[in-house]
């Protein structure tokens, strides 16, 4: 919203469910690169949400959107894009870059990786490591201590929520 100019997402993106990466297309690509579609811009039929059901209340923000994409091609749905259609989205809006950031993205990416992913715990490790290693080189000892710890926590808990500090 901030540059009106400037696309900051083609439709959706897609997401590696092995080592928990996901990242939107600021391109056009083929659909069928399409993982998800991005939440702040779907048009969604009331067929499919009988067919797939809404948003899983599991999420409280992130992966979300991602999450029932999965669910809508996993019954042979398919994704599409509205090349035409202009959404200005004040991303960032419900968060800033900090612990609870990191907290809500940590809680959501372990359900979609216990929800979908072939294997929670392999997925788990890789993801933490990639992480991790990607904190420690940037120096970001609170945060990567954090994300241990949130992991720790998350994979014991069947209903995880970030805790508060």
């Amino acid at each position: 919203m901030a540059r009106p100019t400037v696309l900051q997402c083609w439709g959706g993106g897609w997401i590696n469910l092995w080592t928990g990466r996901a990242r939107e297309y600021d391109a056009q690509v083929a659909e069928s690169k399409l993982d998800y579609i991005s939440g702040c811009s779907a048009y969604l039929t009331r067929s499919a949400l009988e067919q797939a059901g809404l948003l899983d209340e599991g999420f409280f923000m992130y992966f979300e959107d991602a999450e029932l994409s999965l669910r809508y091609r996993a019954r042979g749905f398919e994704l599409a894009v509205a090349d035409d259609a202009r959404v200005l989205h004040k991303g960032g809006a419900s968060s800033s870059p900090g612990r609870r950031q990191l907290g809500w993205r940590t809680q959501s990416l372990l359900r979609i990786l216990k929800l979908h992913a072939p294997s929670f715990a392999a997925s788990v490790a890789i993801s933490t490591a990639l992480r991790g290693a990607s904190m420690l080189a940037r120096r970001e000892f609170d945060q990567a201590r954090a994300l241990a710890a949130d992991v720790s926590h998350g994979v014991s808990h069947a209903d995880w929520r970030p805790r508060q500090r």
